[in-house]
């Protein structure tokens, strides 16, 4: 009876770790508020923009600042390119040995791009657009193991794929009320799509040359779209400027999906009885109502002016927490030898954070300005529920700077960002062994962006003063 229990135990044994380094760097940037920046200066000085505007990016961070960017004809683009290392070690808790699974790539950073409508009908309000990447994510993860043990051979292979994209497009509006105050919104919808699949094919051959043969896959397919409000109001008490914002919580439009269960066994004695106990469970529901939510959040921010040459700025924002709800709403099913009721969730749910940011430009002359920045990135990850959407609990740290050269009507941007962070995680073994990894593994994560972009002015009156006429 012994050796029949050791080697499904073995095989649980991979199955934890494949959980520990597979799955939870998965979404990393899902669990990010602040991972993005959009505009040129606003991702030298790591979003710190909520009190003043820099440029078209502020139809992000704080709408009303649209009011007060210096030329109202502006096109603007950059280019992100980033490399990005997440390595997760721990200790086998079968050899003992060193555990480490490092993942690195090299990738264009997602995009931003937005601009004003330069109307001069408008008076003292502004019009303007934008489309930004908000998440992106494409991980291929896989973790193959085999051990010779005293009961027989075990090996497993553990397969995750997580692609998702998540798009914000629409317009913004400024009104500069008075001479210090702007107000504005932005009126973003919102696009996700996510294709989420995990698979386990595990074997074990016995030392009596008895086979055990288990798969089990969850595969999730869905999009959601969403309406995002966002409002802000900007002081202007030169040379120090105030902003503030709220975020509205998002408002369904429609979304579908479908989602997978599939688990099967033979040969494996799950409970330790010396007897097998095969099992067949297999579900497919398709046209699924959808429905990804975001919560509320409110910022604030101030930009000041240290003689005429420098200016420093400060952001916080605090992002309310969302309760656990299901992104696709599955109903529950019985397995098909068992009879016994399964469920298949994604669950989606945050916790409350509050991000802040620094940064300082000075400019050398009127055509060359510098930047230093840093910003933290906290972690909204909920990890209560194993089939969360999203599932990296690190924080990450930001700092960075750059250059701003303006030739002729073209001001080009040059710089970089250097994001850290780490965390010692305590990853539970499946329900059948839940103390296999009592020892927490160690999550790492590193990266680079180099940031070239551009403003170009068409009107080339090398940021003239926004109009503070009409009404």
């Amino acid at each position: 009876m012994r050796p029949t229990r050791r080697v499904p135990r073995a095989l649980l044994v991979f199955l934890s770790i494949a959980s520990a380094v597979a799955v939870r760097p998965a979404s990393a940037q899902d669990d990010r508020y602040w991972r993005q920046t959009y505009g040129t200066e606003a991702t030298l000085l790591n979003g710190a923009v909520i009190g003043r505007a820099t440029d078209v990016g502020t139809v992000f961070y704080n709408p009303a600042g649209l009011a007060d960017v210096k030329d109202p004809s502006i096109l603007l683009s950059g280019h992100v390119y980033e490399y990005e290392k997440i390595a997760a070690v721990g200790t086998s808790p079968i050899t003992g040995e060193k555990l480490a699974i490092v993942q690195g790539s090299i990738r264009p950073a997602p995009s931003f791009f937005g601009g004003t409508i330069p109307w001069k009908a408008l008076g003292r309000h502004r019009l303007g657009y934008s489309v930004l990447t908000r998440q992106k994510g494409d991980v291929r993860n896989s973790f193959r193991a085999a051990a010779q043990l005293e009961a027989g051979l075990a090996q497993l292979e553990f397969v995750q794929f997580n692609d998702m994209d998540e798009t914000w497009v629409g317009p913004s509006w400024a009104w500069k009320a008075s001479d210090r105050l702007s107000i504005g919104a932005s009126m973003f919808v919102a696009v996700r799509s996510q294709y989420l699949r995990s698979q386990i094919t595990g074997q074990t051959l016995g030392t009596d040359d008895a086979v055990g043969l288990v798969s089990a896959i969850r595969e999730f397919d869905y999009d959601s779209w969403r309406i995002v409000p966002k409002l802000g109001a900007t002081l202007d008490l030169h040379p120090l400027t105030l902003g503030a914002t709220v975020t509205v919580p998002s408002l369904r439009l429609w979304g579908s999906g479908s989602a997978l269960y599939n688990s099967t066994s033979n040969g494996i004695d799950f409970d330790g009885d010396g007897i097998p106990d095969p099992t067949f469970a297999a579900n497919l529901q398709q046209e699924v109502q959808s429905n990804f939510k975001t919560g509320a959040a409110a910022g604030a921010g101030a930009g000041l002016d240290v003689g005429r040459n420098t200016t420093f700025f400060l952001s916080a924002e605090w992002y309310a927490g969302v309760t656990p709800y299901d992104v696709l709403s599955t109903t529950s099913f019985n397995g098909q030898l068992d009879g016994v009721e399964r469920t298949n969730p994604l669950v989606h749910s945050a916790k409350s954070v509050v991000n802040v940011a620094a940064g300082v430009r000075h400019r050398f002359s009127p055509s060359v300005a510098g930047y230093l920045s840093g910003a933290t990135d906290l972690s909204a990850a909920d990890t209560t529920y194993s089939l969360s959407v999203s599932k990296s609990v690190w924080d990450l740290y930001h700092v960075g700077g750059g250059v701003q050269l303006r030739i002729s009507r073209v001001e080009l941007v040059l710089g970089g960002t250097y994001t850290f962070g780490s965390e010692d995680v305590i990853v539970g073994g499946p329900p059948q062994a839940p103390d296999l990894l009592a020892d927490p593994v160690k999550f790492q994560q590193k990266g680079v962006r180099f940031i070239v972009g551009f403003q170009y002015s068409f009107t080339g009156n090398g940021g003239a003063a926004a109009p503070d006429d009409g009404s």
